[in-house]
C-alpha cells in the first residue's frame, strides 16, 4: 500500500541604535584651471567646506571666528609661498585637486606630495593627502597626515575631524573622544560636534557621560524631542527608571496637546510594572482625549493582566470600532492577541477584530495576512487562503505569505491550486527549493508525472546541503519516475533518498510495494518490507505491504498471516481486496468473495478487476 511522503519544510512563523555613526565630512572644492592665489582668496586652502548639519531642522552658519581663522591661515600660506616657484606649486596643487575630484587618489597624492616638497610646513596640503588616504581606507596613513596637519594648525576644525573620524574607523573610540573634546574646548563654532563626541562615548559604553553631553546641549539649545528620546533610552539602558520617566514628562511638555507622548509614558510605566500610575494617567487622558482609541487599548491590556477578561475584551472591541485607530496599532494588537489566545472564545473574538480591521484596510497586506491567520485558527481554511491571496497581491515579495498559501493548499488537498500558487510564488522567489519541490509535488499528485520531473529536478539545484529537503525531493522523484514507468531512474531516486534517511519508512514502504507491483527485485522488496513489520508490527499499511510482497512471491500462507492481521485493523479498500485475493489463492473462495464486497463498499484504492471478481467470484489479476 502506497503512502504519500509527508513534507513539512515550512513551519508557522510570525513577523511583527540610539545613535547613528557620524557621516564622514568631506571638504568639497571645485577646481578648474584656476590660479592658486584665487583658490586661497576663496578659502579653499584650508577651510572651505559645508558645515555638517548635525541638528535636524535648524540652519547652520559658519562661526565668524572660524572664518577669521581660515582667512588668517590663507594669508599665512600666501606669505609662505611668496618666494617659491608659484607657477609650479599652483600647477601641482590644482592637478592634485582635479585628481581628487575624479577619485583618482593615488595620482592626487603624487601631485600633493610634489606640492608638499615646496611647502613642507603647510597644514592644508598635509590635510589633503590625509583625505586621499582616508578615501582609500588607508587609515594608518590618513591618521599620519591628518595629525601632521593638526600639529601645524590647532584652530581648523576640519583637521580635528579628519583625525577623529580616522580613529573612529579604526574603532579607537577613546582617541576619537580625546580629539573631539579638545576641538570643542578650543575651536570656536564646533558645538554641533558634541553629537559626535556623544557617539564615540556611547561606543565605549559611557552612557552617563553621554547623558551629560546631551544635558549641556539641551541647556544651550533648549528642549529637543529627539535628544530627549535618546536620553530616555539611555536611562533605560542604565536601569534608571526615574530618569527615564522624567525625560518622558519632558517630552509631554514639548507638546502637551498631542496624546502621543502621554501614551508613550503610559507604555513605559506599564512595561516597568508601574501599573497604578499608568491607570491614573489613563483616567486623566480619557477625559482629556475622549476620542483617542489607544487609551482603550492600554486599558484593555491592564485589565487583561488583572484577569478581568470580559472588561478587557470590551475595551478592545470599543477601540477597534473607532475608525481613528490606525493600522499599525491594530496590527500590533492583533498580532499580540493571536500569540496569546488559547480558547475557542478568544479565537472567535480575535477573528471579529481582524474582520473589522480587514474591512477598514482591505488593501493592506499585513492586515490581510493577520485576517488569514485568524480565519485559519477558526477553521475557515478556504477563507483564510483567500485572505492570504489578497495579501500576496499587495506584497508578492513576502516569502512567509506564500508559505501560508502553500500550507493551506496542502491542507485543502487542492493540488491544482498548489500547482498554480507555487508557480506564482516562483515568479518572486525563483531560487527557493521548497516552491520548486511543491510545484513538482502538485503535478505528481495531479498524476501529471512528466510535468512533475522538471520542477523536482530544479529543486535539487537550490536545496544545496539541506538533507531533509534533498530526501524529500529524491523520494518524490522516485514516485514520479515510477509513475512514468522509468523504473531504473525510480530505483536510483529511492536509493538516493535512503542515503539521507537510511531507515525512512515511507520510502521503504513505497519502494517495496512498487517492486511487488512490477514483480521485480522481490528479494530486495521482501528484505525491506520485513523491516517495516519489525519496526511497527501493528501498522496495517506496513503489514499489507509485506503481505503483498509475499503474495507476489507466491508465499501465500505467509502472506495470509500479515494480510489477515492488516484487514482486521483497517477498513482500507486496498487491504481488504488484497486479503480477498490471498484467501482465493488458498482455496477459500467464499471468504474471498466477502472481502471483495467489503472492499467495494469503501470505494477507494481498488483495482480495475474488483467488479469482475465480485460478479464472477473469481480472481483476476
Amino acid at each position: 500500500m502506497i503512502i504519500f511522503v509527508e513534507t513539512k519544510p515550512f513551519g508557522r512563523a510570525w513577523a511583527s541604535p540610539i545613535f547613528n555613526t557620524a557621516n564622514m565630512r568631506v571638504l568639497p572644492i571645485l577646481i578648474g584651471t584656476l590660479s592658486l592665489i584665487w583658490l586661497l582668496s576663496m578659502g579653499a586652502l584650508p577651510g572651505l567646506a559645508q558645515k555638517k548639519d548635525k541638528k535636524e531642522g535648524k540652519e547652520q552658519k559658519e562661526n565668524k571666528l572660524q572664518d577669521e581663522a581660515d582667512n588668517e591661515l590663507n594669508q599665512q600660506l600666501m606669505e609662505e609661498l611668496a618666494d617659491l616657484d608659484r607657477v609650479n606649486t599652483e600647477y601641482q596643487f590644482t592637478e592634485g585637486m582635479q585628481y581628487f575630484l575624479l577619485a583618482d587618489y593615488p595620482k592626487a597624492i603624487k601631485s600633493f606630495e610634489s606640492c608638499l616638497k615646496l611647502a613642507p610646513e603647510n597644514a592644508a596640503v598635509h590635510y589633503q593627502i590625509g583625505q586621499c588616504y582616508f578615501k582609500q581606507g588607508k587609515y594608518v596613513e590618513a591618521l599620519k597626515y591628518g595629525q601632521e596637519a593638526l600639529n601645524r594648525n590647532k584652530t581648523n576644525k576640519y583637521y580635528f575631524l579628519l583625525v577623529a573620524e580616522t580613529y573612529q574607523k579604526q574603532e579607537k573610540y577613546a582617541d576619537a573622544e580625546r580629539i573631539y573634546t579638545t576641538m570643542l574646548a578650543n575651536v570656536a563654532g564646533t558645538s554641533d560636534y558634541a553629537y559626535d563626541l556623544a557617539n564615540v562615548m556611547f561606543m565605549q559604553g559611557k552612557y552617563r557621560e553621554v547623558i551629560k553631553v546631551y544635558d549641556e546641549l539641551e541647556q544651550k539649545e533648549g528642549p529637543d524631542e529627539k535628544l530627549i528620546m535618546r536620553k530616555q533610552k539611555l536611562y533605560l539602558t542604565l536601569d534608571n527608571l526615574t530618569g527615564a520617566i522624567k525625560e518622558g514628562e519632558k517630552l509631554i511638555d514639548t507638546n502637551p496637546e498631542d496624546p502621543e507622548y502621554h501614551l508613550a509614558l503610559v507604555d513605559l510605566l506599564i512595561r516597568n510594572e508601574r501599573k497604578e500610575e499608568a491607570k491614573k494617567m489613563l483616567d486623566v487622558l480619557a477625559q482629556r482625549f475622549p476620542n483617542e482609541p489607544r487609551i482603550r487599548l492600554f486599558k484593555s491590556e491592564l485589565l487583561g493582566s488583572e484577569g478581568n477578561l470580559a472588561s478587557q475584551l470590551n475595551e478592545m472591541e470599543a477601540a477597534f470600532a473607532n475608525s481613528a485607530l490606525g493600522v499599525e496599532d491594530r496590527v500590533k494588537m492583533l498580532a499580540g492577541f493571536f500569540e496569546g489566545m488559547k480558547t475557542v472564545e478568544q479565537k472567535a473574538f480575535g477573528l471579529k477584530l481582524a474582520e473589522s480591521t480587514a474591512k477598514f484596510f482591505p488593501d493592506d497586506a499585513q492586515v490581510q495576512s493577520l485576517y488569514g491567520a485568524y480565519l485559519s485558527e477558526n477553521g475557515r481554511v478556504v477563507d483564510a487562503r483567500n485572505a492570504y491571496l489578497k495579501a500576496v497581491k499587495q506584497d508578492g515579495n513576502n516569502f512567509q505569505l506564500w508559505v501560508s498559501v502553500v500550507q493551506l493548499d496542502l491542507q485543502l488537498k487542492d493540488y491544482q491550486g498548489l500547482a498554480k500558487h507555487t508557480e506564482d510564488a516562483l515568479e518572486f522567489f525563483p531560487n527557493q527549493a521548497a516552491f520548486w519541490f511543491y510545484n513538482g509535488t502538485a503535478h505528481y499528485l495531479n498524476r501529471k508525472y512528466e510535468e512533475a520531473i522538471e520542477p523536482l529536478e530544479q529543486s535539487k539545484l537550490y536545496a544545496a546541503s539541506d538533507q531533509t529537503m534533498l530526501y524529500q525531493i529524491h523520494a518524490q522523484l522516485g514516485d514520479a519516475f515510477n509513475g512514468l514507468k522509468q523504473y531504473d531512474r525510480s530505483d536510483n531516486a529511492y536509493e538516493e533518498a535512503l542515503k539521507y534517511k537510511p531507515d525512512d519508512r515511507i520510502v521503504i514502504n513505497n519502494w517495496s510495494y512498487y517492486l511487488s507491483l512490477r514483480k521485480q527485485k522481490l528479494d530486495k522488496a521482501k528484505e525491506m518490507s520485513a523491516k517495516l513489520v519489525q519496526w511497527e508490527p501493528d501498522n496495517a499499511t506496513y503489514l499489507d505491504t509485506y503481505g503483498w510482497v509475499l503474495y507476489v512471491a507466491g508465499e501465500y500462507k505467509n502472506a495470509l498471516v500479515y494480510l489477515e492481521k492488516a484487514a482486521k485493523s483497517s477498513e482500507s479498500g486496498t487491504i481488504l481486496e488484497h486479503y480477498g485475493d490471498v484467501l482465493f489463492k488458498l482455496g477459500r473462495a467464499e471468504e474471498a468473495f466477502v472481502q471483495w464486497q467489503k472492499a467495494k463498499k469503501t470505494g477507494a484504492g481498488l483495482t480495475q478487476f474488483i467488479d469482475r471478481k465480485i460478479a464472477e467470484k473469481k480472481l483476476y489479476e
